[in-house]
């Protein structure tokens, strides 16, 4: 196990960094050391807030806009999430270790703002595709709703599913798949939330995926001592504050975008360091949705080539660049919302598996071509006094008993069906220590970290069992319950689910239906 875990350690600088210094720290002890800073920042966030009330007030009433507010307040943001419905357990386990974060920082709240980024594909590590289930071990099962003709598509730009397309996922899960557990939380999420009539009324999959989060989260926590999850979809807030900077030759960006002194000392970086790479402003759009590379260029355009093959020369003056932003022809880069957001408008960023480190060489890179300018030199200054190394998804602490009797992370549907988790659990499960909790979270760490090629034969059992040997007090429930509800007793639970009948219809599974 120690082994899997640091093949996964050599692949992210942070999370290796963070089990080296915290790894015997409990969860509870290790989320204190999250402090934001503090002292006024060089742009107002007044219209940071200003958009996300009115996004909230949008999609979830003014009530909750109101409450979300209130927490957006404070300088913290939890920016570690992919958008679309999330199933990931590091993410959505992540989510309460934020919470507690805030908690120690003294912030109360019923609703919990969570920042998730759509310029993602629908096919990334999250599935934003479709629906994932951890009921197996020996199989991660994946049920896509979105057909894979699309998967290259960016989450923001995806149209909402219709009530058809739920219905024929529906028929096909009855007729074509077989594993009792999965089958039952995958077709009441459907009819529950997917076919939901406010879900279905909405024009772009990012909103409906806003809702059913937010829906699951609520069933996550029944009793409600727990906040509800809200995803807000980052783009649509940031493109308007980078319209408003466009028009504001004194904001951080304007001057990084159109001063050449500062813009070439990027340049430079980007070509030296692969924390930036070449893509260092804005994506392209194409028109199936799909991002390509922009290169902002000296002379004042941007260049880049999409996926049909024909060279693309956009010019990239404030005025042009704000009619491509409206346009969505092109999209901010992670480093430009990171600009906006962090560096100019004081907000300290909490990430997961690699945001510590490009965020951190961002904040060095952004900070030295300041510096080399006199009169930027307090800019300078002020940016390296942001803590970027924040490190919050990756972590897992609630695990379940999966049906071929071994453990795994509990995502959404795992906790719903285990009767969900309060206030209670989540502080006994807060006593994890940090290593702990990245040996519990392998399951999903590890396949997302670790290339196909250099994965070990039959890691995911090997997982399981380890994690059964030495992890079972961190499930929700420790007794099967799916197989006494089947009439099938405990002795044949394993047989019936991992019978030769059943590996052979869910192979197709594998890929998708």
């Amino acid at each position: 196990m120690n082994e899997l875990l640091n093949l996964a350690r050599s692949k992210s600088h942070i999370m290796d960094i963070t089990i080296e210094q915290y790894g015997n720290q409990s969860l509870k002890e290790y989320v204190k050391q999250f402090k934001p800073y503090l002292g006024r920042p060089l742009q107002s966030a007044d219209d940071f807030l200003i958009f996300s009330k009115e996004y909230n007030k949008a999609l979830l009433g003014e009530e909750v806009a109101c409450e979300l507010n209130k927490v957006l307040r404070f300088p913290l943001l939890n920016t570690a999430n992919h958008h679309g419905v999330d199933y990931f357990p590091p993410s959505v386990q992540g989510n309460l270790l934020f919470w507690q974060t805030l908690k120690e920082n003294g912030i109360k709240t019923k609703y919990l703002p969570i920042c998730s980024f759509g310029i993602v594909s629908l096919s990334n590590s999250s599935y934003a595709r479709g629906i994932t289930s951890y009921a197996n071990c020996r199989r991660l099962f994946r049920i896509p709703i979105f057909p894979k003709s699309i998967e290259n598509k960016m989450v923001r730009y995806v149209p909402a599913f219709t009530e058809e397309q739920i219905k024929r996922t529906i028929f096909r899960l009855e007729k074509e798949f077989y594993n009792v557990a999965a089958s039952k939380d995958i077709k009441r999420a459907l009819e529950q939330y997917y076919l939901d009539p406010h879900v279905l009324e909405q024009e772009y999959y990012g909103d409906q995926a806003v809702l059913i989060n937010q829906m699951l989260s609520r069933d996550m926590y029944p009793e409600g001592d727990i906040p509800q999850i809200v995803y807000m979809e980052m783009e649509q807030i940031i493109n308007r504050l980078l319209l408003k900077d466009l028009k504001n030759e004194n904001s951080v960006i304007y001057r990084i975008l159109y001063d050449k002194r500062i813009l070439n000392e990027i340049r430079r970086q980007s070509k030296e360091d692969s924390c930036f790479m070449s893509t260092m402003f804005f994506w392209g759009k194409d028109s199936a949705g799909r991002r390509y590379g922009l290169d902002f260029c000296e002379d004042g355009f941007m260049r880049g080539t999409p996926l049909s093959g024909e060279a693309v020369e956009l010019s990239a003056s404030a005025d042009d660049l704000s009619e491509l932003i409206e346009q969505e022809r092109i999209v901010p880069s992670g480093y430009t919302m990171a600009v906006l957001l962090s560096f100019a408008r004081g907000y300290t960023w909490l990430g997961g598996y690699f945001q510590g480190d490009y965020l951190s060489e961002w904040q060095r890179g952004t900070a030295a071509a300041f510096a080399k300018t006199g009169e930027y030199g307090r800019w300078a200054e002020h940016i390296l006094q942001y803590d970027c190394t924040g490190y919050i998804s990756g972590p897992v602490f609630a695990m379940s008993r999966t049906d071929d009797g071994l453990v795994a992370p509990a995502g959404p549907l795992e906790i719903i069906r285990n009767g969900g988790i309060n206030l209670a659990a989540f502080n006994r499960m807060l006593n994890a220590t940090v290593k702990d909790s990245h040996m519990m979270g392998l399951y999903s760490s590890y396949p997302d970290l670790v290339p196909n090629a250099e994965r070990v034969n039959g890691w995911s059992c090997r997982i399981g069992q380890n994690l059964l040997c030495s992890y079972t007090d961190y499930c929700i429930s420790k007794y099967f319950t799916q197989g006494e509800e089947e009439g099938i007793d405990e002795k044949n639970y394993r047989n019936y689910f991992i019978g030769n009948s059943y590996r052979q219809r869910t192979n197709r599974l594998q890929n998708g239906f």
